[in-house]
């Protein structure tokens, strides 16, 4: 019984094998097709940049410990 199942699981990957192969030449010619187009859409677009950008500036603190006396000895 498990034979025949595993069989028919072979014979179903054997078949999707075999419409792969007469169908390699469609396959391939959509898949070309497709990549071609899309690259000549992208080259075609406006180039358009765009950034964004934040400064923070804090009030300095005026006692830094690295720089008082006690700090230095």
């Amino acid at each position: 019984m498990q034979d025949l199942e595993e069989q028919g699981s072979t014979l179903h990957f054997l078949d999707y094998w075999r419409v792969l192969r007469t169908r390699k030449e469609i396959i391939i010619a959509v898949t070309l097709l497709t990549v071609l187009t899309g690259t000549a859409f992208t080259f075609t677009l406006d180039r358009i940049y765009e950034a964004e950008s934040r400064i923070r500036v804090h009030q300095d603190q005026l006692s830094m410990p690295v720089f008082e006396r006690e700090f230095m000895q």
